[in-house]
């Protein structure tokens, strides 16, 4: 029996795409507010190394849909280096994903220190000084400055 195949036109990669662009901007905004706040919640730190991951892979299979150049050339009314685009843009996220992991607190084997007991035992995430994210810091805005051009 042959199992039938979806395949993804054009147009739904174009919007897959842009929701995946948006909800990237999205997190690494609310990262940019907790940054510039001295503070950034470990928890909410690996939730967007997560989204740098999914959006990497998710982007990089969307972009080899067939006529999708075409297809975004046609909905903006001008011709899109869509290739040049997209590989400095997952180039960027490479960058923040590839810091995070770097910056991020961990012991001499590797383990993740994010979290330890409050005073009720409960488990929480220990906020980490922004300071120690330099090179995070850089890629975040480097890029939300690219999605934003």
């Amino acid at each position: 029996m042959v199992l039938p195949i979806a395949t993804t036109t054009a147009g739904d990669a174009y919007s897959q795409l842009r929701l995946l662009g948006q909800q990237a901007r999205d997190r690494t905004m609310q990262l940019q507010v907790q940054v510039q706040s001295g503070n950034v919640d470990s928890s909410f730190l690996l939730d967007v190394l997560r989204m740098a991951v999914t959006v990497n892979i998710d982007a990089s299979g969307l972009v080899t849909t067939p006529g999708l150049p075409a297809y975004i050339s046609s909905q903006l009314g001008t011709t899109v280096d869509l290739s040049g685009q997209m590989n400095s843009l997952l180039a960027t996220l490479q960058t923040l994903r590839d810091s995070i992991v770097a910056e991020f607190p961990k012991d001499a084997n590797g383990r993740l220190l994010h979290l330890s007991f409050d005073a009720n035992s409960q488990v929480v995430a220990n906020p980490i000084p922004a300071a120690q994210l330099p090179n995070t810091t850089s890629a975040m805005n480097a890029f939300i400055t690219l999605l934003n051009s």
